[in-house]
């Protein structure tokens, strides 16, 4: 025991670490432009992260009571999921680069001019962008260009690249294109390079317009890294938080929201994820989304059903096997009802695929517990075979 003690001791530097990282991450995203800048911020996290930890252990005390832990784990993926925007950031980092390609022998002397930059539709100033390499170009104060002026001698001299970090989802670029130009190379990341010709013997050609779709440079592991450290981070303030209504409910008299409060936060928690897992996919997959006052009353609905959430799991329990048919070929039909329309009726589906049925299982777990509220309140039979079961349990 007291070897777990001592591991336990180091829990809050690991998590303090662990969240440090991740909203510096968040931080760097947009407004960091320095390694200077990220130690500090880095610090400032980790040092204030571990100070509200080490009083929590010292002041509250750490409780490791499993459903505590599942129900912090549990309403912070919830969480995410709701507000994923913020804590998976959809601008993300991208380095681009561009390569004047010259050519040993050319006619003409092979100029890049990159002359006008748009970041998400937006036109921004070319001299405000995050420059990370540039050798072989030269800024254009007067014109907000960059140019590349090829030397005389042959393609090895004439090394060059110039390198932007950008933060956005899109990039759009203007390069000029005359009978003086030459070709230019981009790349993405660490995306192979593609070249484009630029040179035009026309006496006025139109501008070479690059479109490049940054969000498909997004990194898998990123992703994942990403979430990670959302759910690291949201899941340490919420066990605190947890912890703290638990120990102040022990100490006041007993109400709806503190009776059973271990037992009905984790099972509520769990009911809220599968409502916003089944929102997310039909809103993903199924491009079916709810207005916004039913999600409103539904929210209201949830609470509803929260000083109940303890007795669910036992009375399930106490169902007789022709209760449990009954009750999974009622839930089945209602959930049929209801969402068979957006899952299966969809008019150029022909096969009912994986994520249709798994979509079709949530629902029903969704709608099933609506239901045993409501033959628990209904049936008295049932109530009195409930509340005699749960008062065995105590004895």
């Amino acid at each position: 025991m007291e070897k777990y003690k001592r591991i336990l001791s180091y829990l809050p530097f690991v998590l303090s670490v662990c969240v440090s990282v991740y909203l510096t991450y968040l931080v760097d995203l947009t407004t960091l432009n320095s390694v200077l800048q990220r130690i500090f911020v880095f610090c400032f996290f980790a040092l204030s992260v571990t100070v509200l930890l080490l009083l929590f252990r010292r002041y509250v005390g750490l409780d490791f009571n499993p459903k505590l832990i599942a129900s912090a784990a549990v309403l912070s993926l919830t969480f995410i999921i709701l507000f994923q925007g913020s804590f998976i950031p959809e601008k993300r980092e991208s380095t681009v680069t561009f390569r004047a390609v010259v050519e040993d022998g050319s006619s003409h002397s092979g100029e890049v001019w990159l002359s006008e930059v748009a970041l998400d539709g937006v036109t921004v100033p070319v001299s405000s962008l995050e420059l990370v390499e540039s050798y072989g170009w030269s800024y254009s104060s007067d014109l907000d260009d960059y140019v590349y002026y090829p030397r005389t001698g042959g393609s090895a001299e004439n090394e060059n690249a110039l390198t932007f970090r950008i933060y956005s989802d899109s990039m759009s670029v203007i390069f000029a294109k005359n009978s003086w130009s030459g070709r230019v190379s981009y790349a993405v990341d660490s995306s192979d390079a593609t070249v484009l010709e630029l040179f035009s013997v026309e006496p006025s050609p139109e501008p070479v317009k690059l479109s490049l779709d940054l969000v498909g440079a997004e990194s898998p592991l990123r992703i994942v890294l990403c979430a990670l450290g959302a759910v690291t981070t949201v899941f340490t303030f919420a066990y605190q938080l947890l912890v703290i209504i638990d120990r102040t409910a022990k100490k006041r008299k007993r109400s709806l929201l503190t009776e059973k409060f271990a037992d009905n936060i984790l099972v509520f928690g769990i009911y809220c994820l599968l409502v916003t897992l089944l929102l997310e996919i039909f809103e993903r997959v199924y491009d079916f989304s709810l207005l916004d006052i039913t999600r409103v009353i539904g929210f209201f609905l949830l609470l509803a059903l929260y000083p109940s959430c303890h007795r669910i799991i036992p009375m399930l329990r106490r169902l007789r096997v022709a209760e449990i048919i009954l009750f999974l070929a009622v839930t089945f039909i209602i959930t049929f009802q209801t969402v068979s329309e957006i899952i299966f009726m969809d008019i150029e589906k022909v096969t009912v695929g994986f994520i249709d049925i798994i979509t079709f299982i949530i629902a029903m777990a969704v709608v099933a517990v609506p239901i045993l509220e409501i033959i628990l309140f209904v049936d008295k039979r049932t109530q009195k075979r409930f509340v005699g079961g749960e008062k065995n349990e105590e004895e």
